[in-house]
C-alpha cells in the first residue's frame, strides 16, 4: 500500500520526528537537551520506524515514577500500557528475579521445572478456573484463545471442518500478528498486510442485538472481547453489557473470550475487569500485568472440558510456563493483592475522576474509565500530543490514543496525595493549551464567518476516519424563531440525496444475501402480473438495479411533477405508496423517459432510485422505512429514536431542524411563491423578515431524499462505508458502490439541448448511489450530496487518507438565485479546509498517537511537507 521510506536525509527526518506533534498548533513546549536529542537520533538511525514515541528518554523508575537521563522525574501516567500496576521495580518482584535468574531462567516444556506447577494451581484458585495454559505476551494468548475455540469447535461442537467463525467487536486491539489485524477495525493496523485471516467477523462494541443476531450462525464458536476498550480509548460498555454478552453466548452455545490483558488484575479496581458484574469469561486470557513489567508472561485459562482439547503437540511455546516468569508471575499477583493495590485502584481511580471532571469543559470535553483505567477527550480545537508534551513539561508522562483522547493509568500504588498532585499538574497543562492557530486548520470564526456571508442559518460539521470522529462542530440555529442553536447529536435534519446512499446499502445487503442480483430485469422483483415498467421505445433494454442506481435508466420526470408531490405534513404517505407513486409515475404510457436506451446516458433521477427502494420492499416485504431501520440502523447502534423517514416517526418536531431560504428582496419571495407555492412559504416577521421558513413536508420518492437523522448518526454510517462495511456489508459490496459505473464513458444526458446531444457534457462519475465529485482543489473524492427545499448538504471521503467530511445546513439552493451557487461553493470550501486539515496535520500523526506504529506512513506524508 505505501512505498518504503528511502534513506531519507538524517537532518530533515530528526526535524520531522522531533517536531511530532501533530502540527495543527504551534508547539510551546519545552525543547529537549542535546543528551536527549542524541539518543533519540541513535534510536532513528539504527531502529525500525515502527514507533512514535514522544520524545523523552527514560533512565530509571521506582513505584509511580520514573526519570530521565537529565535527571527530571516524572509521573508515570502510561504505566507500560498497564503492564506495571505494581509499579516500576517493585522491590518483592525483583528480589525474586535475582533468586530465580541464579538459579534457573529456561528449560523449555521438553522438561518439567519446579516453577510452573505452583504458578498454575495459584493462578486457576485465584481465578476459579480448572487449567492454565501460559504463553509470553498478550498477542500469543489471544491467538491461543482463538486455537482453543476453534479446537473446541470442532472437537466438540461439531462445527463442519474450516468452518468455524470467530467474533470480535468493533474497534477491538488485541495485538500485531495476522491474526489480531485480520480483526481489527483500524487501517493503520491491518493496511497492507492482507490477505486476512477468514472467518473473522466484526460487530459492533456494547450492542448485545447485534451479538445475538450474530449468534444465530450456528458457525460462530467464540466471541472475543474486552470488557473496556482500553487502546479504543477507554470505552466503558453500559452496565449489563458482559452479563448479556455471557447470558448470549451460553444461549447459543459460544464461547465467551474474555480479553483481559489491560483491564485484568486490578486496573480497573477488581481482580478483573468482569468482577464488575459477577461473572466470568469461558476463556480469560491475562499478560501484561501478571509479571509486573520484568519479564513477558501471559497465560489463558479455561476450564477441563474445553483445554483438554489440547493434547501433546498440538500448542507450544519454548519460553512458556519457564521457571523464571513463572516465579515472577506468582509473586505479581500476590503483590496485587497483599498490599492492597486492587482496592486502592477503586479509591485513587474516583478521586482522579473527580478531580478530572473540574477541568474546564471548553478544554477537555469528556472524562470516563473505571478504576485507574481512564481517558479525557480534548476538544477539537486543541492538540492532545501538544498537551502531552506540556504535561510532560509539568512532570507527567502521558500518550494520546485516536487523536484526541488521553489515557491516565498510573500504577495501582499511588497515594492520594500523589493524585492530588498529578491532577494539579494535567490542570496547568490544560490551562496553557492555546487553539490551533495553524492556517491549514480552519477554526471556528473562520467557518461561522463563511456561513454568515452567504446567509446560512445554521449548520453541523462532522470529521471521522474509520474509527471515530475526529472533529465535531455545530454552528448557529437549529431555528430562527424560536430561538435553538443547532446541535451536532440532536438536531435532526431532512438528509435530502444523501438518503439514497442508504438504499444502496440495503440493496448490496440483499445481494449479499443471493436474493437479487445488480443486472437482473427489476420486473422479476416486482413480482406485478398486470403492471410492468420498462422504456416504451426500447423495451428489450431491461431497467435494472445497477442502472437505477447509478442514473443510468433514462428515466427523466418532469421537474414540475416533482414539485406537485410536495405535500405538507407527510400526508402523502397515507394516500399512495411507493409502489403506486412507481407504477403511476414510471409506467411505459408516460412521457417520463429519455429518447436514449436505459444504459446509454446518465441523468439523474429520485424516482429511478425509490425504484430500487420498492425493489428492497418486495423482496423483503417491509415497508422501506422499516427495513433501514431494523437491518441498518440497528445493526450499527444508531439511536432509532431519533431517525425516520415520516413525521410520525418524530412526536417531538422541536428536534427537525426547520427548513430556511433567504429572501435577496421582494421578486425573490415572489419567485419562490410561484415556483413552489405548494410548500406554503412563511414570510417571518420582525428583523428576520427576509427569512422564509418553509414548515416540514414529504414527498412520495421519499426514499430518495427525506430520511431524516442528526450529524452524529450519519457520522456513524459514513464510517461504516470508511471501515469498508464493518460488520454491515463486506469489503466487496463496499467497493461495488464506489465503482464508477460503465469506466465513467457513460455520458449526461444534455437536458438543453434540441439534438438531445450527449457530446459537450463530460461523463459524471456514477457509482451505486455514491458518486465521484471534484472540488476546487483539484482532488477527487467519493460521496454524495444532497439539496430539498431549505436543506442543503454535502457528505464526501477521502478514499486515500480514509477520512469523511460531513455538513448538514438549513439552507436553501432550491431556486437559482444569486446566493445558490455561493452556498455551495461554501459547502465545498469548508470540506476542502477540511481534509487539507486533517489529511496533512492531523489524521497523519493521528495513526501514530494512537497505535505507535506505521511511522513509515507518517513520515513519509510528514517529510513531504518539512522545508528541504
Amino acid at each position: 500500500m505505501y512505498r518504503k521510506l528511502l534513506s531519507p536525509s538524517k537532518s530533515i527526518l530528526n526535524r520531522c520526528i522531533v517536531s511530532a506533534s501533530s502540527s495543527s498548533v504551534k508547539s510551546t513546549a519545552k525543547p529537549i537537551s542535546s543528551k536527549t536529542q542524541s539518543i533519540i537520533d541513535r534510536e532513528t538511525r539504527f531502529g525500525a520506524a515502527n514507533y512514535h514515541p514522544l520524545p523523552v528518554v527514560i533512565q530509571r523508575g521506582s513505584g509511580p515514577f520514573v526519570w530521565d537521563i537529565d535527571g527530571n522525574r516524572y509521573y508515570d501516567f502510561l504505566s507500560a500500557y498497564s503492564a506495571v500496576n505494581q509499579g516500576h521495580c517493585h522491590p518483592k518482584i525483583l528480589e525474586v528475579v535475582k533468586k530465580q535468574g541464579e538459579t534457573l531462567t529456561l528449560t523449555s516444556r521438553a522438561f518439567h521445572n519446579d516453577a510452573l506447577g505452583e504458578f498454575e494451581e495459584y493462578a486457576c484458585k485465584l481465578f476459579g478456573y480448572d487449567k492454565l495454559l501460559p504463553m509470553n505476551t498478550g498477542v500469543e494468548g489471544g491467538e491461543t484463545a482463538i486455537k482453543l475455540a476453534r479446537k473446541w469447535a470442532y472437537n466438540v461442537k461439531g462445527t463442519p471442518k474450516n468452518e468455524a467463525i470467530v467474533l470480535f467487536a468493533e474497534n477491538n486491539f488485541w495485538g500485531r500478528t495476522l491474526a489480531a489485524v485480520s480483526s481489527s477495525t483500524d487501517p493503520s493496523c491491518y493496511e497492507g498486510y492482507g490477505p486476512y485471516m477468514p472467518n473473522f467477523k466484526i460487530i459492533p462494541y456494547n450492542n448485545l442485538k447485534a451479538l445475538e443476531e450474530a449468534c444465530r450462525d450456528n458457525h460462530v464458536c467464540a466471541f472475543m472481547v474486552e470488557p473496556i476498550q482500553g487502546e479504543a480509548g477507554v470505552f466503558v460498555p453500559h452496565d449489563g453489557y458482559l452479563a448479556g454478552v455471557q447470558h448470549i453466548c451460553k444461549k447459543h452455545n459460544v464461547l465467551w473470550i474474555g480479553d483481559e490483558i489491560q483491564t485484568g488484575l486490578g486496573r480497573t479496581g477488581k481482580l478483573l475487569a468482569s468482577d464488575h458484574e459477577n461473572v466470568r469469561p469461558d476463556i480469560l486470557i491475562l499478560g501484561k500485568a501478571l509479571a509486573g513489567g520484568f519479564y513477558p508472561v501471559s497465560a489463558v485459562l479455561a476450564q477441563d472440558k474445553l483445554m483438554n482439547v489440547f493434547t501433546p503437540g498440538t500448542h507450544g511455546s519454548t519460553f512458556g510456563g519457564n521457571p523464571l516468569g513463572a516465579r515472577i508471575a506468582v509473586t505479581a499477583l500476590k503483590v496485587l493483592i497483599e498490599e492492597g493495590m486492587i482496592e486502592n485502584a477503586a479509591r485513587m481511580g474516583e478521586l482522579l475522576r473527580e478531580e478530572l471532571n473540574r477541568l474546564p469543559k471548553d478544554k477537555v470535553k469528556i472524562v470516563r474509565g473505571k478504576g485507574l483505567l481512564n481517558a479525557i477527550v480534548i476538544d477539537s480545537r486543541y492538540d492532545a500530543w501538544e498537551l502531552c508534551l506540556h504535561l510532560r513539561d509539568h512532570g507527567l508522562l502521558a500518550k494520546p490514543t485516536h487523536g484526541d483522547k488521553i489515557r491516565f493509568a498510573p500504577p495501582l500504588n499511588i497515594t492520594k496525595e500523589q493524585v492530588l498532585e498529578c491532577c494539579s499538574i494535567i490542570r496547568k497543562a490544560v490551562d496553557s493549551l492555546n487553539i490551533s492557530s495553524n492556517s491549514n486548520c480552519p477554526n471556528r470564526q473562520m467557518i461561522e464567518e463563511s456561513l454568515f456571508k452567504v446567509h446560512i442559518p445554521g449548520a453541523v460539521i462532522v470529521v471521522v476516519n474509520a474509527i471515530d470522529i475526529l472533529y465535531e462542530e455545530a454552528f448557529g440555529y437549529h431555528s430562527l424563531l424560536p430561538p435553538k442553536l443547532m446541535n451536532v447529536n440532536e438536531s435532526i435534519f431532512s438528509l435530502a440525496s444523501i438518503s439514497k446512499t442508504f438504499i444502496a446499502v440495503a440493496v448490496m445487503q440483499l445481494i449479499e444475501k443471493k436474493l437479487v442480483d445488480l443486472d437482473t430485469d427489476i420486473n422479476q422483483y416486482l413480482s406485478e402480473r398486470n403492471r410492468k415498467i420498462f422504456h416504451p421505445n426500447y423495451p428489450n433494454h431491461s431497467i435494472t438495479l445497477r442502472k437505477l442506481l447509478s442514473h443510468s435508466s433514462s428515466i427523466a420526470v418532469n421537474e414540475k411533477l416533482q414539485n406537485t408531490v410536495y405535500q405538507l405534513g407527510d400526508s402523502v404517505f397515507a394516500e399512495e405508496t411507493l409502489a403506486d407513486m412507481c407504477f403511476k409515475v414510471l409506467s411505459p404510457n408516460t412521457s417520463n423517459w429519455l429518447p436514449r436506451p436505459p444504459g446509454n446516458v446518465t441523468l439523474y433521477s429520485n424516482e429511478g432510485t425509490s425504484l430500487a427502494a420498492l425493489v428492497v420492499e418486495r423482496i423483503t416485504n417491509m415497508s422501506y422505512d422499516q427495513y433501514v431501520r431494523e437491518m441498518i440502523f440497528k445493526p450499527l447502534n444508531i439511536d432509532i429514536h431519533k431517525t425516520g423517514i415520516r413525521l410520525a416517526d418524530f412526536p417531538n418536531t422541536d428536534k427537525l431542524v426547520k427548513h430556511y431560504a433567504y429572501a435577496i428582496n421582494e421578486s425573490s419571495f415572489e419567485q419562490y411563491n410561484r415556483e413552489v407555492p405548494q410548500l406554503n412559504m412563511i414570510q417571518m416577521e420582525s428583523n428576520l423578515s427576509t427569512w422564509l421558513y418553509f414548515p416540514f413536508f414529504g414527498f412520495s420518492s421519499y426514499p430518495a431524499g427525506l430520511l431524516r437523522m442528526s450529524a452524529y448518526s450519519l457520522s456513524i454510517f459514513l464510517r461504516m462505508f470508511i471501515n469498508n462495511g464493518s460488520s454491515l456489508l463486506s469489503s466487496q459490496s463496499i467497493t461495488e458502490m464506489k465503482t464508477v459505473v460503465g469506466n465513467g464513458l457513460i455520458r449526461p444526458y444534455n437536458t438543453n439541448s434540441s439534438s438531445n446531444s450527449t457530446d459537450q457534457l463530460p461523463p459524471r462519475r456514477y457509482g451505486l448511489c455514491w458518486h465521484w465529485r471534484t472540488l476546487s482543489n483539484g482532488h477527487q473524492y467519493v460521496g454524495h450530496s444532497g439539496c430539498v427545499p431549505g436543506m442543503t448538504h454535502l457528505m464526501l471521503v477521502n478514499e486515500k487518507h480514509n477520512i469523511g467530511v460531513i455538513v448538514l445546513t438549513n439552507a436553501d439552493t432550491t431556486l437559482p438565485i444569486n446566493l445558490t451557487r455561493q452556498i455551495y461553493n461554501t459547502i465545498e470550501n469548508i470540506h476542502v479546509e477540511l481534509f487539507k486539515c486533517f489529511e496533512t496535520n492531523y489524521a497523519n500523526s493521528f495513526v501514530l498517537h494512537r497505535r505507535n506504529s506505521f511511522i513509515v506512513i507518517y513520515l513519509v506524508f510528514l517529510i513531504s511537507s518539512c522545508s528541504i
